[in-house]
């Protein structure tokens, strides 16, 4: 608070022994503040200190067998997040080759993802094949919705798409007359 503050608060009350007197006990109020934060830190640094000495102290302390399986879970902690890792990273491979979306998948993807990376892809794959036959089932749903009002071209027999005459199958291009020989070489015999 500023001098000039207190004597437009205080009004003509505001005389200078008032005013250095509640300067005065503000300054004292607000080094106790400080007073009180420095020691605190300096508590926490001594603390800390203390911490840091009985854990080399501690570790100084264990045995060659112990350092060494210290050493070994610490090793089997970074293999762990390894393999996690890398079967996360498997199963985004194989919902990236399906042609799923990270937005799609983030959402379960915790839940299939383990340590056991055959079954974490199995899991995907199950996955990625059940989008993949609701995807194909409803673009042919759609397909026919949108070409059920359509008619049959002309010629051929309107139930299964085969040429029923000659003239029928000699209007056909030569690659599907090939290819319909092929399937049956009595073809042409057999058209009326």
């Amino acid at each position: 608070m500023h001098r000039d503050k207190l004597r437009e608060l205080l009004g003509e009350a505001a005389t200078d022994e008032v005013v250095n007197a509640i300067m005065d006990a503000n300054g004292k109020d607000i080094n106790a503040a400080k007073s009180g934060k420095d020691d605190l830190k300096a508590q926490l640094a001594e603390a800390q200190s203390k911490v840091d000495e009985l854990t080399k102290a501690s570790e100084a302390n264990l045995s060659d067998a112990e350092k060494w399986q210290k050493a070994i879970d610490d090793a089997n902690k970074r293999a762990d997040k390894a393999l996690h890792d890398l079967s996360e990273q498997s199963a985004v491979a194989v919902f990236a080759a399906a042609g799923i979306s990270e937005d799609d998948y983030k959402a379960f993807m915790p839940s299939i993802v383990s340590n056991d990376r055959k079954a974490t892809v199995a899991a995907a794959k199950a996955i990625s094949d059940m989008v993949s036959a609701k995807v194909a089932a409803a673009s042919e749903a759609a397909e026919k919705k949108s070409l059920g009002g359509m008619k049959p071209p002309a010629g051929g027999d309107a139930s299964n798409g085969t040429v029923s005459t000659k003239k029928e199958f000699m209007s056909l291009p030569y690659a599907k007359q090939v290819e319909l020989r092929a399937q049956n070489p009595e073809i042409l015999s057999q058209l009326s």
